[in-house]
């Protein structure tokens, strides 16, 4: 058998249900499918009828989670990863991904609430019996994938899977590194997601020192999203750690007026919200990132607007970001909520009783 089976191929066994099916074609068929990689969806020319399709679908899924038993955890860990990012993917970039009836039928079942529900609990109770065969990229897949979606596997026991990735993860916490940790921020400390920090009272300061000791060591190395995700989540949270706050602002404050690193209205509007939720004062921060807002100020939508704005009237921080932001404002009044205009108007009025 070849080490990349056709969907031709994988459809047959499926039907047949041949035993010599391995679990590394099975991976390999989903790590091929999945957004991104179209080398295998580009072999396919068959055509099916619709309840063809559904069955070809149903059964591919159902071997999946027989064989699934016989995963090694590495092998489990890239499976969800895999059928995750076709799970979390826009419908719009996946339809451009794989435009053939086959492609959409399995896209559309895996998309369907039950289906989902069914695949992404039983792969949660096949993985807690091997977490301990976890590496750091194992675990910071796993946790992706599962927040991703937005899925909270319902365990047998009650324990919430999520929770048991991170205390895997504090006892291997040395070997992660950054590109790990950044995925397990992104599980653990993204917008969606931030409830998920707060866990077991025992674990919780432990796994954000966890967390945030390996961003201040490593803070060179995470894009800046990453960095001002972080810090915001933390604020919003009310954790306090101030040396993951020094660390992050002074090195934000040196990059963010290089030319050659990319930050975005949301990065700043962040940033700036983190350190005036916590009532964090970096000078320094504000005035580069005055800087870097005026030059991208058409790019701002209301939100992001609102919060940088917000973020300078709180602190009590006198920029020229006021006037230049006044015009970008007004054209945004159309678009712009209720509690956005308040906001900004509010602001504005602080900005004025101080001048």
């Amino acid at each position: 058998m070849s080490a990349e089976p056709t969907i031709d191929e994988f459809i047959q066994m499926a039907h047949l249900f041949h035993y010599d099916i391995t679990s590394s074609d099975i991976v390999t068929f989903w790590n091929e499918f999945a957004p991104g990689n179209n080398r295998l969806i580009a072999r396919t020319e068959r055509t099916h009828k619709n309840s063809q399709l559904k069955l070809d679908c149903r059964e591919i899924i159902q071997v999946t989670k027989l064989k699934s038993s016989f995963f090694s955890m590495e092998e489990l860990s890239q499976t969800i990863f895999s059928i995750a990012l076709i799970v979390s993917s826009s419908l719009t970039r996946y339809r451009a991904a794989c435009e053939g009836e086959w492609e959409a039928a399995l896209r559309n079942l895996l998309l369907n609430q039950n289906t989902k529900e069914e695949i992404f609990n039983h792969f949660a109770r096949m993985s807690v019996d091997k977490l301990h065969q976890s590496d750091a990229h194992i675990l910071s897949n796993l946790a992706f994938a599962y927040a991703s979606i937005g899925f909270k596997p319902s365990l047998e026991d009650g324990q919430d899977f999520l929770e048991l990735v991170a205390m895997k993860a504090l006892e291997i916490k040395s070997d992660f590194n950054a590109q790990d940790i950044s995925m397990m921020l992104h599980a653990y400390v993204s917008t969606s997601n931030t409830k998920l920090l707060k866990g077991p009272p025992a674990m919780e300061p432990r796994f954000h020192r966890f967390l945030a000791d390996h961003v201040v060591a490593l803070a060179d190395e995470f894009q800046p999203q990453v960095l001002c995700t972080t810090v915001w989540a933390f604020a919003k949270l009310g954790i306090d750690h101030t040396e993951l706050f020094k660390r992050v602002t002074d090195h934000i404050s040196v990059i963010v007026v290089d030319t050659l690193v990319r930050f975005t209205p949301q990065d700043l509007s962040r940033i700036t919200r983190a350190c005036a939720t916590s009532q964090y004062h970096h000078p320094e921060l504000f005035t580069r990132v005055a800087q870097a807002a005026i030059h991208l100020k058409d790019e701002f939508n209301a939100q992001h607007a609102t919060e940088l704005l917000w973020a300078y009237a709180t602190m009590g921080i006198e920029e020229q970001i006021f006037v230049s932001f006044a015009p970008i404002v007004v054209a945004l009044l159309d678009t712009a909520t209720i509690r956005h205009i308040s906001t900004i108007a509010w602001s504005y009025a602080v900005e004025c009783r101080r001048a």
